[in-house]
């Protein structure tokens, strides 16, 4: 019966791939690129599938992840595009797993993202002495700033509750609020 459960499992994880390809076809992405998104959805699937993991993006957890992460055996950059990749496709399905785990993304969300391990960026931290360089390392790591958007801060930019933050753009930039 397990057996059985798992098979479905994965027939259900590679339908609802297919689901979510369709849906980024239908927003523009280039064949190319969806073609790279289910090779390494399958590769995922088929690796957290054949570990019994959970292989479904509306019901993948941390824990999942984190197993795919740490023992799937291929270059950093791959298991982070991988990683990546997986994030776009349960946020699709409303599952904000990633968001929660700690990984430190960029902003932009783009599958070629740097980020790192929250245990990474707390070891920057534990050996940043200055208080300047560590408040630059907080506002990147966890509110997301660009080096131009820290820089350009003011203390009026500061109420308390948020920032207002300048970024890229003509003349000023965009303004945007991030909250703290």
């Amino acid at each position: 019966i397990m057996e059985h459960d798992t098979m479905s499992n994965a027939t259900e994880a590679y339908r609802m791939m297919e689901e979510w390809l369709s849906w980024m076809e239908h927003r523009g992405r280039r064949p190319k690129t969806l073609k790279t998104y289910r090779s390494s959805l399958r590769n995922v699937i088929y690796f957290l599938d054949g570990n019994g993991m959970e292989c479904r993006p509306d019901r993948m957890e941390e824990e999942d992840v984190y197993y795919l992460v740490n023992h799937y055996i291929a270059t950093e950059n791959t298991v982070r595009y991988y990683v990546t990749v997986l994030g776009e496709w349960t946020k699709y399905y409303n599952n904000r797993v990633l968001k929660s785990m700690g990984l430190l993304w960029n902003n932009n969300g783009t599958p070629n993202a740097k980020w790192i391990y929250r245990y990474e960026f707390n070891k920057m931290l534990s050996h940043c002495c200055d208080p300047t360089e560590r408040l630059i390392l907080l506002l990147g790591g966890f509110c997301g700033l660009r080096r131009a958007e820290i820089s350009g801060l003011r203390m009026c930019d500061y109420d308390g509750k948020k920032l207002i933050v300048t970024g890229k753009g003509h003349r000023n930039g965009k303004t945007r609020e991030v909250p703290l």
